[in-house]
């Protein structure tokens, strides 16, 4: 009976993970939208032709690439394998209660975060 009680625990754990995870990909997924949006907005030039030629143009430059690091590189001089270890020390290192994985609020979203990165979890 205990073995049966500690993995429909573990079940029921892996379930709302999952959710979570399925929630931080869409939310994920549409923030790329937007960013895309917004940056084809700033930048793509486009004029309407009526009976008077309006052009509206905004010269804002804004590259989405900068937003992230290829593959290989080091962000701030740290590998991706480096930074996963920092991120998975970082979420150990904060107590279940005031865990941003756990906080479906945000409001221990800024707990321990510290330095050029910041940190996300599935919550």
């Amino acid at each position: 009976m205990f073995l049966a009680s500690r993995k429909e625990k573990f079940l029921i754990y892996l379930e709302i993970k999952i959710r979570k995870m399925i929630k931080f990909i869409l939310i994920l997924i549409s923030f790329m939208i937007v960013l895309i949006l917004v940056n084809l907005n700033n930048v793509i030039s486009f004029s309407e032709d009526f009976s008077n030629q309006t052009t509206k143009t905004n010269n804002t430059n804004f590259d989405i690439s900068t937003l992230v690091f290829e593959p290989g590189t080091s962000p701030f001089n740290l590998t991706y394998s480096d930074w996963t270890e920092k991120w998975w020390q970082w979420t150990y290192s904060i107590s279940w209660d005031k865990n941003p994985s756990y906080d479906d609020t945000g409001k221990y979203c800024s707990e321990n975060q510290n330095g050029p990165v910041w940190f996300l979890t599935l919550a």
